[in-house]
């Protein structure tokens, strides 16, 4: 992943382009990224092992999820009651949002964390991009980050936007930003407010039942 050149001249699977992009889970990726850098940063290895670097690690993700809460306000790598954690799309945007503050409090570099917004915000932006410029940006942050930070290895969904962010959205009719699942993700919890509530329970009434009546609720938001 690191070694851009020999990633380049590889041949790519072009039929797997017409996938898309993530937007939403990417601004989550790049987020938790740069957390996993920043909890590496003293002992610079990507797997971490051993009783010393374990407790290294700890004790940089306490510090920084600590001093986050205090100073932002924000709630990072925090297990919910529900499910999941709190590293979310909402999370990640107010993290991206202030790159100064966020290089500040995780040590990380902040151009990288910068030009990582940058990138976010274009592909989310919802208009036809420049492909060259936006190729050229994409490829000048890759070589930045490998050069600052070469023993991390670069996650797949980082590579997939930095390497092949511009070949996957000339595939696209329309501009990546239209295609982005935010819409869908914010009707989840609308979704499961109205299963609970608007729907019925019990095996008498049946799957077929409850589906229904699930369904007809969701057709009134549409009136």
């Amino acid at each position: 992943m690191n070694n851009l050149r020999a990633v380049l001249k590889k041949p790519c699977n072009f039929s797997t382009f017409q996938y898309g992009l993530s937007t939403l889970h990417a601004h989550i990726r790049f987020f938790e990224c740069i957390l996993h850098i920043a909890c590496r940063l003293d002992i610079k290895t990507w797997q971490v092992r051993g009783v010393q670097n374990n407790a290294i690690c700890e004790a940089k993700e306490k510090e920084i999820i600590s001093k986050f809460r205090q100073e932002t306000g924000l709630l990072i790598d925090t297990i919910k009651e529900v499910s999941g954690n709190t590293n979310d799309g909402s999370t990640a945007k107010k993290f991206f949002k202030d790159p100064e503050k966020s290089a500040q409090i995780t040590n990380v570099d902040e151009t990288l964390i910068r030009r990582f917004a940058t990138i976010l915000q274009a592909i989310s932006c919802g208009y036809q991009l420049n492909s060259e410029n936006f190729r050229e940006y994409t490829l000048k942050t890759a070589e930045h980050f490998v050069k600052l930070y070469e023993w991390y290895k670069m996650p797949a969904s980082v590579h997939k936007i930095l390497i092949h962010g511009t070949d996957v959205i000339d595939t696209l009719l329309l501009p990546i930003g239209q295609l982005s699942e935010e819409a869908l993700e914010a009707r989840h919890k609308e979704c499961r407010y109205y299963r609970q509530h608007n729907t019925h329970k019990g095996w008498k009434s049946g799957q077929c039942s409850s589906r229904k009546s699930f369904h007809t609720e969701l057709l009134y938001l549409q009136n």
